[in-house]
């Protein structure tokens, strides 16, 4: 504007299932925000925000178990769970909500969400029949999960995640993700086991193929529990709430389109934000510039 007052500008905030996910959904629905005491990633109390829109809770699981809750040092995927973020979906719950929008972007976890169910009533036993606490050291050890006395199968979930690798692999949850998250080579191979046994015991109690799903990797296999035990679908993120914005609408309006992230890397093509805009642009013939980090 300062160099010239034709051009017009549109300001959309866009998210895609990671950090900010929670306040872009809650502007676009109009939800009330509410703050809850759970657990950090290590287990710290803390108050987490979360939304909800009508029956419709709004969950960004980096305000509970995301990397920006604990320090470089403290970086330990063996450690970290993702027990809050259970804990708000179970306060939404108890607040009456049938739909769930669960933004699995930004996590410090790798646990597969074992935490998280555990947080949710679901126990986890090993093979003697011993009960586990969710987290990446239950991983390779449980053999039956066994669901909360009542639970609703009435429950909408949606996960939104920010990239679509799978759960295993040279491109799954541990190799790709485990470093970034602090585990050296020994956790990468330990998690990759113990994210194997995970998913074959879901696989066999749902009967649902869990571990090939795009998206399956994300968040340290986040869904792959919500999708086997609870309903749950993967989305992608930037798609899921672009389409809520209608972005279209405003691509098409648009001459020139400027976004950006705060890193561009290799992940930054497995459906970020950035990249999922762009091939909406393209489709319509519109440029893109992004400003990264």
């Amino acid at each position: 504007r300062s160099v010239s007052p034709v051009f017009n500008l549109r300001e959309v905030p866009v998210s895609d299932g990671g950090d900010f996910t929670g306040r872009v959904l809650a502007e676009a629905l109009g939800a009330r925000l509410y703050t809850e005491r759970v657990a950090d990633p290590l287990g710290r109390t803390i108050q987490a925000e979360y939304g909800i829109a009508g029956r419709t809770a709004i969950i960004e699981m980096a305000s509970a178990s995301g990397f920006k809750l604990i320090s470089d040092k403290e970086r330990n995927p063996e450690r970290c769970t993702t027990h809050g973020t259970g804990q708000l979906i179970r306060a939404a719950l108890e607040r009456g909500c049938t739909k769930i929008l669960l933004g699995a972007g930004g996590s410090a976890t790798m646990d597969g969400g074992s935490g998280m169910l555990e947080a949710l009533g679901f126990r986890l036993y090993d093979a003697d029949h011993q009960l586990l606490a969710g987290g990446v050291p239950a991983l390779g050890r449980v053999k039956q999960i066994v669901p909360p006395d009542g639970w609703r199968a009435d429950i909408e979930m949606v996960v939104m995640t920010d990239v679509d690798n799978p759960l295993l692999g040279e491109n799954g949850a541990a190799f790709v993700f485990g470093p970034q998250k602090g585990a050296d080579s020994r956790m990468v191979a330990a998690i990759e086991s113990g994210l194997e046994n995970w998913v074959s015991v879901l696989e066999a109690i749902s009967g649902l193929p869990v571990r090939n799903l795009p998206g399956a990797g994300a968040a340290g296999g986040l869904a792959t529990g919500l999708v086997a035990l609870a309903g749950a679908r993967i989305e992608s993120g930037a798609d899921f709430i672009f389409d809520l914005l209608k972005i279209d609408d405003h691509i098409m309006w648009a001459d020139w389109i400027l976004t950006g992230e705060g890193r561009a890397d290799k992940q930054s093509l497995s459906r970020k934000a950035p990249e999922a805009l762009a091939q909406r642009a393209a489709k319509a013939g519109k440029p893109v510039s992004a400003v990264v980090g």
